[in-house]
């Protein structure tokens, strides 16, 4: 209750709004405490996403003068999360208040902290890397006998065997084609040659570009 967001001072037809963007990668919750102090027909709060609400905070302004905890789903995608203080048609109190406190944004069974503006966007962050997939859809298959040069933010990087025991995609670094599971692919396989997947330092430094993209070449065998 000590860092609280208190809302402003409202007549009727006014409102005083807090709001944020955020990207859910996969759906999720949002979590906060809130604390009214009103009256029938007087100011009240409402909680939006995408400018609907998910459920009445409050009752036409009736009173809730101690900290009650709300939950919401919010599905995957980007989102606008808001707060709105709304003055009251019949009651205009300047003793009305409203306040919310512990806004946490839940993604499955984990929680982070959406006071601490670093804490919440490094969760994020670390969220989308471990739900972003490292696959390279090729628009157009490599010829029979073709070799590939699969070049990263600028580095180029050599194919791995997936089928060697012992080979690890996360420590591993290269590529392979994704259906084949080796680093060749057969023409007369449907689908085999379409796609491939970065491993090791190759789907780190494709998860970390602003947009993330991958230069893929064909080489006639002889070179």
């Amino acid at each position: 209750g000590s860092f609280s967001a208190k809302a402003g001072t409202v007549n009727a037809f006014q409102s005083s709004v807090l709001s944020i963007s955020l990207n859910f990668p996969v759906a999720g919750k949002v979590s906060f405490d809130r604390k009214i102090i009103s009256e029938l027909g007087g100011d009240s709060l409402k909680f939006e996403i995408d400018g609907s609400e998910p459920g009445s905070l409050d009752f036409f302004g009736l009173s809730l003068p101690f900290w009650v905890a709300t939950t919401f789903d919010v599905p995957a995608g980007t989102h606008t999360l808001s707060w709105s203080w709304e003055g009251g048609l019949f009651v205009d109190d300047p003793a009305h208040e409203a306040s919310i406190d512990n806004v946490r944004i839940g993604f499955g069974t984990a929680y982070y902290d959406a006071q601490d503006t670093a804490e919440l966007y490094d969760s994020l962050d670390e969220i989308i890397n471990s739900v972003a997939i490292c696959e390279i859809e090729l628009s157009v298959a490599p010829p029979a006998g073709s070799q590939l040069g699969v070049d990263v933010d600028g580095t180029q990087y050599l194919p791995v065997d997936e089928t060697a025991p012992g080979f690890d995609c996360d420590a591993d670094t290269g590529w392979y084609f994704t259906e084949a599971a080796t680093t060749t692919c057969d023409t007369d396989v449907p689908f085999s040659c379409d796609r491939i997947t970065l491993c090791g330092q190759a789907c780190v430094d494709f998860k970390a570009m602003q947009t993330p993209t991958a230069s893929v070449q064909y080489f006639c065998s002889g070179g």
